[in-house]
């Protein structure tokens, strides 16, 4: 049975471009596939907060989409070093780490509408007097390597495994727990699993 009405165009419509640009309309798909891959992230092409609400469509994180994106940011990231962290916002921490190669900025959110973790090639205007969750990140984190990345399974929460060198020279293991609740969402740093400090 040929197609009818809105399929029918669609159809037609492809076929035509095609065979007038295929390599424009290729073009065209990929950009497509890669605006619906960023918004499985929370992000758009450009790899910051969402500007427009029809620049793509958002979808929910859920804890499926949050182990593929541990996953990811563990393979990237692997075996990097804190190099700064910023607090932009209130609810958002920016960590830029060096891999041997590259350099990454890891965006960690707690906003309760977009709460995220992912890599991101936004500019952020950081405010003059660093807040005091930045400071103690800094004192905690900076220098640190990162050993691991991983999540229980089902749940919504990242952790992030760093080994550093605390105050008197002793090695410590620092982990950074992203929980990714929606309202609840929160950052929250463990030492040797003690509980320093949290950010809401």
């Amino acid at each position: 049975k040929s197609p009818s009405g809105a399929f029918k165009r669609r159809a037609v419509l492809r076929e035509q471009m095609e065979g007038l640009c295929p390599d424009k309309f290729r073009r065209l798909r990929q950009t497509r596939i890669k605006n619906k891959i960023f918004a499985n992230y929370g992000q758009s092409e450009r790899g910051g907060h969402f500007n427009d609400k029809n620049e793509v469509t958002h979808m929910a994180l859920d804890a499926a989409t949050l182990e593929l994106t541990a996953r990811e940011l563990k393979t990237i990231l692997a075996d990097a070093k804190i190099a700064k962290l910023f607090e932009p916002t209130r609810d958002e921490l920016v960590i830029t780490l060096r891999t041997r190669t590259d350099t990454y900025a890891l965006l960690l959110s707690a906003r309760s509408g977009s709460a995220r973790v992912c890599l991101t090639e936004e500019t952020f205007e950081n405010p003059e007097t660093p807040p005091s969750f930045c400071m103690l990140m800094r004192k905690h984190l900076t220098g640190g390597k990162l050993l691991d990345v991983h999540m229980e399974p089902g749940d919504r929460i990242v952790y992030f495994d760093f080994q550093c060198t605390n105050e008197m020279g002793d090695l410590v293991r620092n982990t950074l727990c992203a929980e990714l609740m929606g309202r609840y969402s929160n950052l929250v740093l463990v030492q040797n699993g003690k509980i320093i400090d949290a950010l809401k």
